[in-house]
């Protein structure tokens, strides 16, 4: 036991080193599952029972494509969350399907928001470049295969992720 004790404190340091670190990364990936995940899985509890009632319904995620391209383990929390809700839109879909319900998501590339404000434009600029169509995202973008996906048109399409990133993530 004491040597497991002396490779991890040769390598980390003392067991509380960095725990005001670790603290909080801790309340900021909580942060992060509460309002990416649990928000969403709650406000689909929430109106689930109104769509199985009238026997039909949409719940469309809105996920990332860093989910295929993670940029870096900067982003673990947010990443994770987005794959946690890919995982709850095949489970929802299997679950909510014999109700009228389709669920799907959406993943959009980077896209200029309020929330990318404080990513530099030259990265804006570079992922554009790397993109099949190398064009500026845009909300509308998403916003309008979240319409498409909504549509009575669109009732047999459930479980599925629909990546809107101008072609940099093709799967």
């Amino acid at each position: 036991m004491s040597s497991v004790y002396g490779v991890y404190r040769d390598r980390w340091g003392p067991p509380d080193r960095g725990r005001d670190r670790r603290r909080r990364c801790d309340r900021r990936w909580r942060q992060v599952q509460a309002v990416n995940v649990e928000s969403a899985l709650l406000l689909t509890q929430a109106f689930a029972l109104g769509m199985r009632e009238r026997g039909f319904g949409r719940v469309v995620f809105i996920v990332s494509n860093t989910f295929w391209r993670p940029p870096g383990a900067h982003m673990l929390a947010y990443v994770a969350s987005k794959g946690a809700l890919i995982g709850m839109t095949h489970a929802l879909a299997v679950g909510l399907g014999g109700d009228g319900i389709a669920v799907t998501a959406v993943a959009p590339g980077l896209t200029r928001t309020r929330a990318t404000g404080v990513v530099p434009a030259e990265e804006f600029e570079e992922v554009a470049a790397r993109q099949a169509l190398p064009r500026p995202l845009t909300p509308d973008d998403t916003a309008a295969v979240v319409a498409m996906l909504v549509a009575e048109d669109a009732a047999a399409l459930t479980g599925q992720v629909l990546t809107v990133d101008g072609g940099l993530v093709m799967r």
